[in-house]
């Protein structure tokens, strides 16, 4: 296949189009500034999703997919101007791109979202729990908004397209997991002031393994793409100590009973059934253990 992919260079960007390459496929990293080095394989296109729409007919020639991952991730923004420049490059960047998509006549599109748009009082959230966020309202609000403004350019259009709503992602080198991972192995104390605050952690490739699954087969519809389960920040410091064979010390400096709880499971049977297979936390931690180089630069 031949895939136009935004946000190619970042986090989640660069693992999918590692992934799409080891798997055969060519690649057009649309964006505002061209890496330093291009991947064998990939070629540059110049887009930016906060100005008025270009022509990317040119380089979009046989492009079977476009896989939208660049976004605004201002979870609190600081004034009218930040609160204005999320909703510009989320949601109606969003719709620059799918205009332009449809002017080059690429057929399918798939779009990273957040699972965390979900009512998170549920214990357990497919894709039919209520969107309705309570905590980073604006920018999840802005992540709905795009979802549906998204939905119906591409129906306007007929272009197929799938949502992949995605939880907590780590494996990043720069996520709690990886901090928690590095202290306990330190010896240094986890200090939790909400023990009880959890997430659904799903790992970085399972990720890119899940949106190039959708590329691929050319879904339809919405999908969460996570893990299954949820591990609060206590069930997270024991799991790595277990992993680790090593003891922790823990110290909660907060009560248990806060208000905030964080966010739901998100079941990801919908994906699994199109032959999604995430990994378990104990697995993921032990990749990321085999990673690890510890502060004083002696490799695990």
């Amino acid at each position: 296949m031949r895939l136009a992919v935004t946000g190619a260079t970042g986090t989640v960007g660069r693992a999918f189009v590692e992934q799409a390459l080891g798997a055969g496929h060519s690649v057009v990293m649309l964006g505002r500034t061209a890496p330093k080095v291009l991947p064998e394989g990939c070629q540059f296109c110049e887009f930016d999703l906060t100005a008025p729409p270009t022509d990317l007919k040119p380089s979009l020639q046989g492009v079977d997919c476009a896989v939208h991952l660049a976004a605004s991730i201002d979870t609190n923004p600081a004034d009218d101007a930040a609160a204005t420049a999320l909703w510009t490059t989320n949601v109606l960047g969003t719709g620059r791109l799918i205009e332009a998509l449809a002017k080059a006549g690429v057929s399918h599109f798939v779009m990273a979202s957040s699972a965390n748009i979900y009512d998170p009082l549920v214990e357990r959230a497919d894709e039919q729990t209520p969107i309705r966020p309570q905590s980073r309202t604006l920018y999840l609000s802005s992540k709905a908004a795009q979802e549906a403004f998204a939905r119906e350019l591409c129906r306007k259009h007929g272009i197929g397209h799938a949502v992949l709503r995605i939880s907590s992602v780590i494996g990043t080198e720069n996520d709690i997991v990886a901090k928690f991972l590095a202290m306990t192995l330190e010896g240094k104390t986890i200090t939790l002031a909400n023990p009880e605050y959890g997430a659904d952690f799903v790992a970085l490739n399972d990720v890119a393994a899940g949106l190039l699954l959708a590329a691929e087969k050319r879904l339809e519809g919405d999908f969460n793409l996570s893990s299954g389960e949820r591990h609060t920040l206590e069930d997270l410091a024991h799991t790595i100590a277990k992993v680790c064979s090593v003891p922790v010390s823990i110290n909660e400096s907060g009560p248990h009973g806060a208000p905030d709880k964080g966010f739901p499971a998100i079941a990801c049977s919908k994906l699994s059934g199109c032959g999604y297979n995430p990994t378990a936390l104990p697995d993921i931690i032990a990749r990321m253990k085999s990673n690890i180089t510890l502060s004083d630069g002696a490799s695990l």
